[in-house]
């Protein structure tokens, strides 16, 4: 009887083991991103006016820039900001790319988006990275995990602010892109 016990018990143990083991082989690390997407593809500074907003860095696990790949988004704020604030200015971006996108859809990425970005204060970073199929998780600076968003039309039209044919400023996205 004692034995039965004492083997229920190493049973119990072991699959907690392997569950644990298993939750945490699945959460995305940064650390993992940044040694699987190494290459650095490009670097801008973007300034508004004559304001400096914040340096950006595209890495990716090859050249040339590809939707199909991996790659990660790294911004250095320059200025504080709200998150409300980059909020707002994505989803003007996201207008400009004339994207149809349902408003349903739209209104549910502000909400994901609210529950993921902080406050920037000067000199904080924070980091977009696309999986190359259709999920986008977020980290600020210090690599940890804000929040991921499984979409991939969200995907395209978020990093298109940056990264598309027909970004705000094209000049800033090829040379983002290493073109």
């Amino acid at each position: 009887m004692l034995k039965r016990f004492f083997l229920q018990l190493l049973m119990l143990l072991f699959c907690f083991i392997s569950v644990s083991s298993i939750g945490l082989a699945n959460e995305l690390s940064f650390a993992n991103i940044r040694t699987e997407n190494s290459q650095l593809l490009g670097k801008i500074q973007y300034r508004y006016i004559f304001w400096k907003v914040y340096n950006a860095s595209l890495y990716s696990t090859s050249k040339p820039f590809s939707w199909q790949k991996p790659f990660y988004l790294k911004l250095h704020y320059l200025r504080d900001f709200s998150a409300k604030d980059i909020i707002d200015n994505t989803f003007e971006q996201i207008a400009k790319q004339k994207r149809s996108i349902a408003p349903d859809k739209l209104k549910s990425f502000r909400l994901q988006l609210k529950d993921i970005f902080p406050d920037i204060k000067k000199n904080d970073r924070l980091i977009g990275y696309f999986d190359g199929q259709k999920g986008t998780t977020f980290f600020n600076g210090a690599g940890k995990n804000l929040g991921h968003i499984d979409s991939a039309l969200f995907a395209k039209a978020f990093f298109s602010i940056w990264l598309g044919d027909h970004s705000q400023n094209n000049k800033l996205s090829r040379k983002l892109r290493g073109l």
